[in-house]
């Protein structure tokens, strides 16, 4: 089970995602159970299971939960989905997309290993499963083993055993038990001592002829039992109908009879051989790899046409020779299979065809077994080849088996052809309703049936137009793409569209006839139903009026969507080639300095002068902000001019030191002008440096310092010691002095560009909006007439 699969769970969560998932209704894919009805099927206390299984279950995303209230608000019950059996609902081919009555047969299955037991209201008592008694530490492991032990027994109740290399001091037996769990093998050999202490399992070892011990193997009595008492049920009806029929010639073949099972306690119901005699595959060859588990033992039904030596019914035909049939074998487990070709007699005696008449009727399609008994496909076998053509691709096998008559008619390749493409179209189009799996046989089933409606591949004149376009096409009057001839694909159950189509039209017609009969009282039978079809002929030529009109009015919506993308896509070509056209002259144009061709609109050597110029620019303002007065213009433009002057004379100075370096190599201008904005850039750095630390030292910047520190010895307690305070007061300190000269510059700069009034560098001013309005006002009046 892939519920079982996630290791990194515990074993109690585990075992808790089993049982709800045994008792999830197939219908809702939500259980509601109590805390402690969940604990009592684990064998834990409430508490346990509600602190550390349910969330621990919760945070694995396996399970989500959630409250019901009860009555006053309490906490009822629990309302729990297990997320695995969730996402795999609705899933064609999941292994976990259970149907009702294999949800059923797993809850059966835990009430029978571990169900805890229930005293109903009338009085009767239901007893608990095998282990259902078993509480407390451990006992969640031991009910996982049981569970995963019964999963891995045959119907012997053996169980089987691990192959590879195993400790020798555990044994194979705690091995197997250890690698079912995902524990070490003393933790298995701890478990399975627990269970045998129990009585739920046997270990049994084999004595040889020396009186030594030989081999052990591990045994379940529950499982055999049942399988015992199955078995002889079993034997006593085939022996009753074989009983009835003593001229059947199959009768001859059926079981032994078999001993009534006696009535005694499920453990003990299986004895157990003890000198090796019983048919045991660690007994008569050495241990090796895992194989899958054996398939059922099943008793052999009564074939018809089952063995070359019986003839058909109604024939009169003497039985055929040995070995006719040896070239295309039927399955004894599949049942009988309806002829393709639609004769009672045999092709190797001379027999013309007779009609096609099939054996099974439409209702039968929901049944897997028997589509299976209907279809005559064994793709296991080689098939004898008629003539000289060839055989289906091995992918169209299952599909193309119940038109094989007409596949063999198709004696050209081109006809081949086509018919393997047009059926392999429609397999990847079933694939995406039913499945890659269920998709073969789906359409192998509606050729059958297309087939059939046909009257047999007798009536068939052109094979490769029936296959293309009536056999292998779905057919259906609704817009679901699930349905074919009324019928899901993927459910096998009526079309719900298809009969609320037909719903619709037997109201319509009830209610014409209902009106038919209001207005024309008394009316004859005859003219009662040309009246009535009158009516509904014209009800249905008014509503293909409609219909039509409604496709008119899509059509022309669709044009004019079509239209208005064509016009978008008209207009995003143009805006593409109109800015590939402005990028192309953008790339072409000149220099705007020199008129340098093909330079983008500015070349290299201007571009670096025009860096030089805005680095410049801004070094001066922020040293005039910095370190002369706002307000003293001659101030300003002192400073200004030394700025601009030590700037230029950096600038000067790596000019030269590059001409000097270069020698008797000439220096490019864009080199000259390169190293020019590489100077100026870092004499601006340093100007930079030097006008803030000169504010740094002025009075505001100290104050906001000093308050900074301040603050932070207030609350010195907060970093332990005192010497810890104090470099946590410095850093603070730091910190507001850098904010304080930021804030300083920046109004500095305001006041020296004339977009702040003076007053704001007084120390507590209040500046009025109208002020820095007016001022910055008179700022752009300023430029746009210097412009």
């Amino acid at each position: 089970m892939e519920i079982l699969t996630p290791t990194f769970l515990s074993d109690a969560m585990r075992l808790a995602l089993v049982v709800l998932a045994s008792r999830t209704p197939e219908a809702t894919g939500v259980v509601e159970i109590r805390v402690r009805e969940l604990g009592r099927w684990l064998g834990l206390s409430e508490s346990y299971v509600s602190s550390v299984v349910l969330p621990g279950l919760r945070q694995a995303g396996a399970v989500r939960t959630a409250t019901i209230p009860g009555e006053f608000g309490e906490d009822r019950a629990l309302r729990c989905e297990v997320v695995a059996l969730w996402n795999a609902h609705g899933v064609v081919g999941h292994p976990l997309a259970l149907q009702r009555k294999e949800f059923a047969t797993l809850q059966r299955l835990c009430e029978a290993l571990f169900a805890p037991g229930w005293e109903h209201r009338d009085g009767t008592v239901t007893p608990p499963g095998l282990l259902g008694s078993r509480t407390g530490r451990g006992a969640a492991t031991d009910r996982l083993a049981l569970l995963r032990l019964t999963l891995e027994a045959t119907e012997t109740g053996r169980v089987r055993l691990c192959g590879g290399s195993v400790p020798a001091r555990r044994g194979r037996l705690a091995a197997t038990v250890a690698r079912l769990l995902g524990c070490s093998p003393s933790g298995g050999e701890r478990v399975l001592y627990r269970l045998e202490t129990a009585g739920v399992v046997e270990r049994v070892r084999l004595a040889t002829k020396s009186g030594l011990s030989h081999r052990s193997r591990l045994v379940i009595p529950a499982v055999a039992a049942a399988h015992k008492a199955r078995a002889g049920a079993s034997g006593k009806t085939l022996r009753s109908a074989q009983s009835s029929d003593p001229s059947d010639p199959d009768a001859t073949a059926g079981a032994s009879g078999a001993a009534q099972p006696r009535k005694e306690r499920q453990l003990n119901a299986v004895p157990v051989d003890q000198d090796g005699r019983n048919s045991d595959p660690d007994v008569t060859a050495g241990l090796h790899t895992d194989h899958p588990s054996v398939v059922p033992v099943v008793f052999p039904p009564t074939v018809e046409l089952g063995f070359s030596g019986k003839a058909a019914f109604d024939t009169g035909a003497l039985p055929e020779r040995a070995g006719v049939r040896e070239d295309n074998p039927i399955d004894p487990l599949e049942g009988p299979r309806p002829p393709l070709s639609g004769t009672s007699g045999s092709p190797l005696r001379g027999e013309q065809p007779s009609d096609f008449v099939p054996s099974d009727s439409r209702t039968d399609l929901g049944e897997p077994t028997s589509a299976a008994r209907r279809l005559q496909i064994v793709s296991r076998e080689k098939q004898q080849q008629r003539g000289r053509v060839p055989r289906p691709p091995k992918d169209l096998e299952v599909v193309l088996g119940p038109v094989s008559t007409l596949w063999a008619r198709l004696d050209r390749q081109g006809a081949r052809d086509r018919v393997v493409a047009a059926a392999r179209s429609e397999l990847e189009l079933l694939s995406r309703v039913t499945g890659p799996q269920r998709a073969p046989r789906a359409l192998a089933e509606r050729l059958y049936w297309r087939l059939d409606e046909q009257d047999g591949p007798a009536h068939v004149n052109d094979p490769v137009g029936w296959l293309i376009s009536r056999g292998l096409p779905r057919r259906t009057s609704c817009s679901d793409v699930r349905c074919d001839d009324g019928v899901r694909l993927d459910t096998r159950e009526s079309c719900g569209t298809c009969d609320y189509l037909v719903a619709d039209r037997r109201a319509l017609r009830g209610r014409i006839v209902a009106d038919v009969d209001a207005q024309l009282p008394g009316i004859g039978g005859a003219e009662r139903q040309r009246a009535v079809e009158e009516r509904l002929r014209e009800e249905t030529d008014r509503a293909a009026g409609r219909a039509a009109l409604r496709r008119q009015r899509a059509e022309k919506e669709r044009a004019e969507r079509q239209q208005l993308l064509e016009e978008r896509r008209a207009r995003a070509e143009q805006e593409r080639l109109t800015e590939q056209a402005a990028a192309l002259a953008r790339e072409t144009a000149p220099c705007e300095d020199c008129g340098t061709a093909d330079a983008g609109g500015l070349c290299g050597t201007c571009g670096e002068k025009r860096a030089i110029e805005l680095v410049s620019r801004r070094a001066v303002t922020i040293v005039s902000a910095a370190c002369a007065d706002p307000a003293d213009a001659d101030d300003v433009c002192t400073t200004a001019a030394a700025a601009e002057d030590a700037l230029r004379q950096s600038i000067q100075a790596a000019q030269e030191d590059l001409r000097q370096r270069a020698g008797t190599i000439e220096v490019s201008e864009h080199a000259l002008a390169l190293a020019g904005r590489l100077a100026a850039e870092a004499t601006a750095a340093k100007l930079r440096s030097s006008a803030l630390e000169s504010l740094a030292s002025t009075a505001s910047a100290e104050l906001e310092a000093q308050a900074a520190y301040s603050a932070t010895m207030r609350s010195w307690r907060r970093y332990g010691t005192r010497a810890c305070a104090r470099q946590a007061a410095r850093e603070a300190g730091e910190q507001a002095r850098e904010r304080a000269v930021r804030h300083l510059l920046a109004l500095r700069t305001g006041v020296l560009q004339g977009t702040l009034p003076a007053e704001v560098l007084q120390a507590g001013a209040v500046v009025a909006p109208y002020a820095v309005g007016a001022a910055r006002a008179r700022t752009a009046l300023r430029g746009a007439r210097s412009a």
